[in-house]
């Protein structure tokens, strides 16, 4: 079933919104970090750091290995500031594509629960 892509701006600029207020709520963000999902299998860093650096300054991005149940992958980026995280979000979640991929990525600030797991696995594999 596909949607009609008209009814999807709405939905995206609800969840902008959201992010937004909860950014502000919650102003101890430790890093400016984002979680991207719904990535190709043969996604690369390199590629995606070429899509992020579009907007913003990256520092690194960490590709997980793990897929997901339908098989796509996920990232972590780290950007210069909350700022350029906040214009990475407006920019591409749920508005870009990979070329051969049929869904948009999720682009969203990373949880603290999962900063601090990603944290230990880099420690560990690092």
């Amino acid at each position: 079933v596909s949607c009609d892509p008209s009814y999807e701006a709405p939905l995206v600029n609800e969840y902008r919104r959201m992010e937004l207020i909860r950014l502000q709520e919650n102003a101890a963000i430790i890093e400016p970090k984002l979680f991207i999902g719904n990535l190709p299998r043969n996604i690369t860093a390199e590629s995606l750091t070429e899509v992020l650096r579009a907007h913003a300054s990256v520092d690194q991005v960490v590709l997980l290995n793990r897929c997901s149940p339908s098989g796509k992958r996920s990232a972590f980026a780290f950007l210069q500031d909350v700022s350029s995280c906040k214009l990475c979000i407006d920019a591409l979640h749920g508005t870009f594509k990979f070329p051969g991929s049929d869904e948009w990525i999720v682009v969203r600030f990373a949880d603290k629960a999962v900063q601090s797991s990603s944290t230990r696995q880099q420690t560990v594999s690092g």
